[in-house]
């Protein structure tokens, strides 16, 4: 749980490479973007740096805290070298979020999966070969393993891409496909240019070599901080709601707690599919929300929000059948699997009565997800702090007044989900409906004007 939270809280970086890459090529800006891929995977290593530094400081003090009524010298001295050995690969699992979140940028879902797949397979020869001799240490060192082998495919196709962006930053060859969105239609576009005047003016100037990694300028670092320190703090925001969930939880004694690790663990197995939808929108909607807006700094036709209506709308039914599925699995797999695997009947008789609840938070995850990514890739920063800053106070209310039973979390866990979404989805309809409806009544004034 420790090493997980430490590499989550670093999410933000991620996100944060979505958005900018497919900025840069709805603009086509292949010099700037060879410049930023640089910049934030070695923003990634020296973030992954810190982290390792605070668990091989902090990790025994921390693991403590964690650990709570559990604590014990044996689990503590286990754990932490757990967290120690994952730790040293952390700087790699940080730059692994970045070069997928590249990679998922330009469409290449390919190279993501193969990097889990090898990871998938170092992974489990690890625990078969190291597992029974040397127990959770040889469980740790798999996944490291599993880390590095990931790197390698990743980074690899991160390299290639970089090499392609520098050919197109140096001529007008045909590019490679890349990410826009035509009509409301996510659509992989060949780019081409075949002005022979514009192919000899730009291949004349060659630009500065770029490494792989590289240490921000002071200026691209501000720039990432604007966009990600937000980020960061609702992710922050996240990770102390859930944690409060769990300690609430733990009041209700040993089988509560071991009941919400169980269906906690399922949750957020099947909130992948949601993720995916909002990895959707912040790869789609940049492009085509920014070319709005400077079609409306032309003061050209408002219709230019339709397509940003159709694209929205589209994601938002694969997201609805994403959560369909998610509900249905986790109410399955309660139902048919609850009990097995040593778990007693007093643990399964808790999961039963809360699952109805974790179902209806899936079900609403996906939609939550493609609005949260939509404020993000609109860099409407300031209202989710805000938004989040609020669903705080009024969660932590929840949980101190009207939470009295293990089921009660997990109603509070749906709540969650909704006073978030409720939230994101009105400011997004004011976004795309009522600033579209301003414009059409100030141009309709223009108009009879003249």
């Amino acid at each position: 749980m420790l090493m997980d939270n430490a590499i989550y809280s670093t999410y933000f970086l991620s996100i944060a490479t979505t958005n900018q890459i497919a900025k840069g090529l709805a603009s086509k800006d292949y010099s700037k973007l060879r410049s930023f891929s640089s910049q934030v995977l070695g923003l990634a290593a020296i973030l992954g740096a810190m982290v390792t530094l605070s668990i091989f400081t902090l990790g025994q003090p921390l693991l403590h805290f964690t650990a709570g009524s559990s604590d014990s010298p044996t689990l503590i001295r286990w754990a932490l070298q757990y967290c120690q050995i994952r730790g040293v690969v952390t700087p790699l699992a940080i730059v692994n979020m970045v070069a997928q979140s590249l990679c998922l940028a330009t469409l290449d879902t390919r190279t993501p999966a193969y990097a889990v797949v090898a990871a998938s397979i170092v992974n489990i020869i690890g625990d078969f070969a190291l597992v029974p001799s040397l127990g959770m240490v040889g469980a740790a060192l798999a996944t490291a393993a599993a880390t590095a082998t990931s790197s390698v495919v990743l980074l690899r196709r991160v390299s290639s891409i970089r090499s392609e962006w520098e050919s197109l930053s140096t001529s007008s060859g045909n590019a490679p496909c890349i990410s826009q969105v035509i009509d409301g239609v996510p659509t992989i576009v060949p780019q081409r240019n075949n002005s022979t005047t514009t192919k000899t003016k730009v291949s004349d100037s060659s630009p500065k070599p770029s490494p792989l990694f590289s240490i921000p300028s002071s200026s691209s670092l501000w720039e990432m901080l604007l966009l990600g320190g937000p980020i960061f703090g609702c992710i922050v925001g996240k990770i102390i709601c859930y944690s409060g969930m769990t300690m609430r939880a733990a009041k209700f004694g040993v089988t509560s707690m071991a009941s919400h690790n169980i269906l906690l663990r399922l949750f957020f197995f099947l909130t992948v599919l949601g993720d995916s939808v909002g990895n959707a929108t912040q790869i789609f909607l940049p492009g085509v929300w920014f070319q709005q807006q400077r079609q409306r700094r032309k003061n050209e036709d408002s219709s230019s929000f339709q397509p940003v209506r159709d694209l929205l709308r589209r994601i938002g039914i694969v997201g609805m059948c994403a959560g369909v599925f998610s509900k249905v699995t986790m109410g399955q797999l309660v139902e048919k699997y609850g009990s097995v695997g040593g778990v007693t009947p007093s643990i399964t008789a808790l999961l039963n009565t809360a699952q109805s609840w974790g179902g209806w938070a899936l079900f609403i995850y996906p939609f939550l997800m493609m609005m949260e990514q939509s404020l993000v890739a609109t860099h409407d920063l300031m209202y989710l702090i805000k938004s989040y800053l609020i669903t705080m106070v009024i969660h932590f209310g929840c949980l101190r007044w009207i939470t009295n039973s293990f089921a009660d979390v997990w109603r509070t866990i749906f709540l969650f989900q909704v006073i978030r979404a409720v939230q994101f989805s009105i400011r997004m309809l004011q976004k795309i409906i009522f600033e579209s409806n301003s414009d059409s009544k100030q141009r309709g004034g223009v108009s009879a004007t003249i």
